[in-house]
């Protein structure tokens, strides 16, 4: 009759704390809690960078409209810039009202506030500022359908939209048409004086 073949069982054995094996074990977890830790503030920055304007452009697009056009999309963005005014308008009667007090009130918020208008502003005037591009029917609509939730933003594209050199807001365009008519008039009797 044929032996028996013996079972093993294939305990594990314990790890020395000093060896080479518990270090390499430590650093693939240290390793693994890393970048975790990398994944999730790289989504609280996306969070943070894209889903407030994302947000705000959802909550302010026309249900009606079946595209924008890119003049309407840079008046969408005119109005963005302006979000924070009616905050720092109150920031400022704040700091107003109360008369004989050193610092201001909300400072923090107020300067937040102005470097973040400032950033965007200066992104639209050159390098272009990046909101979903409401200029595509097809994306429009994905846009619409979207939820708020950055998991499922994916599939919308991005676009990035500059301000042109001749398009100024409404109120632009009153202060240059102030300036040019109150400078016309010394302009030509300087001129008539040169020549």
């Amino acid at each position: 009759m044929p032996k028996a073949f013996k079972v093993r069982s294939h305990t594990k054995k314990a790890i020395h704390p000093n060896s080479r094996k518990a270090s390499q074990l430590a650093r693939a977890a240290h390793r693994s809690e890393k970048l975790q830790q990398k994944k999730e503030e790289r989504n609280h920055l996306i969070e943070a960078k894209i889903g407030e304007k994302c947000r705000w452009f959802h909550e302010h697009i026309d249900e009606t409209k079946i595209k924008y056009t890119a003049e309407e999309v840079r008046e969408m963005i005119e109005e963005y810039l302006h979000r924070f005014d009616a905050e720092l308008q109150t920031i400022e009667q704040l700091n107003n009202a109360v008369k004989g007090r050193q610092g201001r009130i909300h400072a923090s918020r107020e300067d937040k506030i102005k470097t973040i208008v400032n950033v965007e502003t200066e992104l639209f005037n050159t390098g272009g500022l990046e909101i979903p591009d409401l200029t595509s029917a097809k994306n429009l609509k994905l846009f619409k359908e979207w939820n708020c939730d950055m998991k499922t933003f994916s599939p919308i594209t991005m676009k990035s939209f500059v301000k042109l050199p001749n398009s100024t807001s409404k109120t632009e365009e009153n202060s240059i048409e102030e300036q040019t008519t109150v400078s016309k008039e010394p302009i030509e009797e300087n001129s008539h004086m040169d020549s």
